[in-house]
C-alpha cells in the first residue's frame, strides 16, 4: 500500500491513507496476512527499489536472509 498521495487528490480520500490513485481500504483482502505500507506514490511503485526489495524478501525469503548476512 502506498501512502504518499498526490496533494491535489487528498480530498477524494477523506483522510484515508492512499497513494494518490488507490485508497488503503481498496487493497485489503481477507487472505492478506501482513500488508506492506510504503510512503510511495502510485506512479512510482513499479520502479521503486523499496518495492523491489520487499517483493524479493517476501517471494524469496532465503535470498533476503542471505543478503542481510552478507551486508
Amino acid at each position: 500500500v502506498g501512502t504518499r498521495g498526490f496533494p491535489y487528490t487528498r480530498r477524494y480520500f477523506r483522510g484515508e491513507a492512499n497513494d494518490g490513485v488507490v485508497g488503503a481500504s481498496e487493497t485489503a483482502a481477507d487472505w492478506l496476512v501482513e500488508p506492506v505500507v510504503l510512503p510511495i506514490m502510485h506512479t512510482w511503485m513499479p520502479g521503486s527499489g523499496r518495492v523491489t526489495e520487499v517483493v524479493r524478501q517476501r517471494a524469496l525469503p532465503q535470498a533476503g536472509a542471505a543478503r542481510v548476512r552478507a551486508a
